[in-house]
């Protein structure tokens, strides 16, 4: 009988021991394919997904502009300025093409002829039609897209689509705005983390740059310890922090009927219409709502412009 019982104590041990392997195998196949999707994921929403070719930056001292090229991606050959010029007071186009060594990759230009501050339009030579996105070639604001992908400031959803009706959400404006001015060197920080004033942006891929926008004063988060990164931007929202990153001396000082009056946004929708970042001619003001959310298109527009306004 003692017999007996030990190995049916031994089968009770060998079966749970057998259900514990089952369970660990379950755990451990749900964590890897968990490991898999934040990869995928990641690489969806964190990494940049740019058009193939030349990215420019641009400083302006006096009436002289001196615009230099550079590749978005590795690249043995260098961008070779080709040929250049105004296409209005306001835009620069600037063809270019590969060299593997030597060439002109960055220009000096001082005159009258253009109105400060400029865009600057890249084409590749051989590509006229060339367009950075397959997506946007019949949208009303592809050259504000193309614009902003030329200086770095946007990439797209996915191979070569910019996505141009897509929503934007709240993290990936304040990471446009933070590399629009210029403060991305500011999330290198060793101390960065510290400056963390939102209780939900821990563990988000925007973080840093959520945190250095904040250190501007370009967002300000929800009141409650928020910021609800992943949550769309709106019209309202975008045209605080255009008001906040710049001080516009283009002034209309129109009337426009559709904009809400005594609101905490009020005065900042108001200075984007005055300083003509929306204007009254633009698919968005003909059902206007401060608190909509804003196109993908829609904010490459208002930031584009805003790069554009003196």
């Amino acid at each position: 009988m003692w017999r007996i019982r030990r190995l049916e104590d031994r089968c009770i041990i060998v079966k749970k021991l057998n259900e514990d392997r089952k369970i660990r195998a379950k755990a451990l196949a749900f964590l890897v394919s968990l490991t898999i999707l934040l990869a995928v994921f990641t690489s969806l929403v964190q990494c940049p997904v740019y058009a193939h070719g030349a990215v420019y930056s641009i400083s302006t001292e006096g009436n002289r502009i001196s615009v230099s090229l550079r590749w978005d991606e590795v690249n043995s050959k260098k961008p070779h300025i080709a040929y250049y010029y105004f296409s209005d007071a306001k835009t620069l186009c600037i063809g270019y093409e590969e060299r593997a060594e030597g060439g002109m990759s960055s220009i000096e230009i001082e005159g009258s002829e253009y109105i400060l501050p400029i865009k600057v339009l890249l084409t590749k030579v051989g590509q006229e039609n060339y367009m950075p996105f397959s997506d946007i070639s019949n949208d009303i604001y592809k050259n504000n897209i193309w614009h902003l992908h030329d200086l770095g400031i946007l990439n797209g959803v996915g191979g070569s689509s910019f996505g141009p009706n897509q929503k934007l959400t709240r993290a990936s404006v304040a990471t446009m705005m933070v590399t629009a001015l210029g403060y991305t060197s500011e999330i290198q920080q060793k101390n960065i983390d510290s400056k963390n004033k939102f209780s939900d942006i821990s563990r988000h891929w925007g973080k840093k740059y959520i945190i250095v926008a904040a250190e501007h004063g370009l967002v300000s988060g929800n009141g409650d310890g928020t910021f609800r990164p992943d949550d769309y931007v709106t019209v309202a929202e975008l045209c605080v922090m255009l008001s906040k990153a710049y001080s516009f001396k283009h002034n209309i000082r129109g009337i426009y009927s559709k904009l809400s009056s005594g609101k905490w946004y009020s005065k900042y929708v108001q200075n984007i219409f005055n300083a003509e970042i929306i204007r009254t001619t633009d698919p968005i003001y003909s059902n206007f709502n401060e608190l909509g959310h804003l196109t993908r298109a829609q904010c490459a527009m208002m930031i584009s412009r805003a790069l554009s306004t003196p």
